[in-house]
């Protein structure tokens, strides 16, 4: 349990403070001996180790959960009302961080999520109900890139992720493109015009060059018009160094990427040499890549933080989760509407396929750490509410929330991250709404849902 900086002294003398993870760890269900045996006391700070004994006579009094008078025999449906409660407040975090400071975060994990507690409990609020999402801290997000020798109209839109980010809970973009990740490339040298200079003489110049880059296993709609590449572009001549070009993507044909893009300054001699190869193939050509991560890369962490809440972070289960995302991704991405049309009409859900298949790993009984009361009045978890969170945390991972689309140049303007966030919020929002009408006026959501089903026999006839 790590410590947190709060943004002032006042802040932090007034809250007790938790990870995302343990707090859900508690919310599962179970009372705080369970919850805390599974966290870690490495580097236990001096305040964290007061607050515990003050964390635990709260988390073990009887009043709990509303629903309940214990914390080891809950009602699914509230323990859902209350993860979903904490995701909602992480989303809305975020989008008060894009707001902020017009860029990605790209450092959302467990351990960077802040939750907090009033150290002067509400009395109106059972124990597991009180509690907020902290802001979340600029210093543990992404900073802008900083390169000596990128040209600085380059670096607008490149930002460095922060190293401390668990690998899970990064987007593969994050895994697989570290910045400045290089790959071979056939060059085709399409043209090159020099940069004016002053001198009359130079004995360096610049040129702007377009360039067309072919491989097989890279596709120019896979890149973004923010993206930068660094095309190391040999000399024909032995005895001078490869001259690097700065470039970003203008075109992307059925085949490779067309780059355009300013050269560092090279001498005279390497410019004529490079010139005499124009129109020609420069095979196995270094280029190192930039990308421009995006509000995707936040989508799939969120995404991957709402399974875990749902699902408990056992290794086994979470091992299952991060073996079967990638499948499931191209499962949401393959599903086209004459498809989906033909499933439904035989009354199946596409998308509740994609869960179904995986056998136990999405069961709902996953949600709590103990069983649900027993003789109790409380209606077990409604599917159709289970499945929509679970749809919305694979929309996440498959880049359907604050998405890049690949081929627009403001997708990483502030505007466009809040919107996209802001539009995830809008289906909290609904789904939030089942919940808390399943959750505390269940004979008004039977009556809706009884006006619904008779409008849909009257239109059939």
């Amino acid at each position: 349990m790590d410590s947190f900086p709060l943004s002032s002294n006042s802040a932090s003398s007034s809250f007790f403070i938790l990870q995302w993870n343990e707090f859900c760890d508690l919310l599962s269900g179970g009372p705080w001996d369970q919850a805390c045996s599974k966290w870690s006391f490495e580097n236990l700070t001096e305040e964290r180790r007061l607050a515990l004994p003050h964390l635990a006579r709260r988390f073990s009094e009887s009043r709990q959960f509303l629903m309940t008078d214990t914390a080891t025999a809950v009602n699914p449906l509230e323990v859902l009302w209350l993860k979903f409660r904490l995701f909602a407040g992480l989303c809305a975090q975020l989008t008060t961080y894009y707001r902020e400071h017009h860029r990605p975060h790209l450092g959302l994990g467990p351990s960077q999520v802040v939750v907090m507690f009033p150290k002067e409990p509400n009395p109106l609020l059972p124990a597991r109900w009180d509690f907020l999402v902290r802001a979340l801290n600029p210093q543990e997000a992404a900073i802008p890139f900083a390169h000596e020798t990128m040209p600085a109209a380059f670096q607008a839109n490149l930002y460095q992720p922060p190293h401390s980010l668990d690998t899970f809970f990064k987007a593969p973009e994050l895994r697989e493109w570290p910045l400045g990740t290089s790959k071979d490339f056939t060059a085709l040298l399409r043209s090159m015009e020099k940069i004016r200079t002053q001198e009359v003489v130079p004995t360096e110049v610049r040129g702007i060059f377009h360039i067309h880059l072919m491989n097989d296993l890279f596709q120019g709609a896979s890149f973004s018009s923010d993206d930068v590449f660094c095309v190391q572009l040999p000399v024909p001549q032995q005895g001078h160094a490869a001259v690097n070009i700065w470039m970003a993507r203008v075109e992307s044909p059925e085949r490779g990427i067309i780059l355009r893009g300013q050269s560092e300054p090279m001498p005279v001699s390497s410019w004529e040499q490079i010139e005499l190869g124009k129109e020609s193939a420069f095979t196995k050509t270094p280029v190192k890549i930039f990308r421009a991560f995006s509000g995707s890369c936040d989508a799939f962490s969120l995404g991957v933080l709402l399974f875990q809440s749902l699902l408990g972070r056992d290794p086994e289960i979470m091992s299952r989760l991060e073996n079967v995302l990638p499948a499931m991704v191209r499962g949401v991405r393959t599903i086209n509407k004459s498809h989906t049309d033909r499933l439904w009409d035989r009354g199946i859900d596409p998308r509740r396929l994609l869960f179904d298949e995986q056998g136990t790993l999405f069961h709902s009984d996953r949600l709590v750490s103990a069983e649900p009361t027993t003789g109790s009045d409380h209606q077990e978890l409604p599917q159709y509410i289970w499945y929509a969170v679970l749809d919305l945390a694979l929309g996440l991972v498959a880049g359907e929330g604050p998405a890049r689309n690949a081929m627009d140049k403001s997708s990483l303007e502030a505007p466009d991250l809040v919107a996209k966030m802001e539009d995830v919020l809008s289906r909290i929002q609904a789904i939030g709404e089942w919940i808390r009408m399943e959750l505390f006026s269940p004979q008004q959501r039977r009556r809706e849902i009884l006006k619904a089903c008779q409008k849909v026999r009257m239109e059939i006839g």
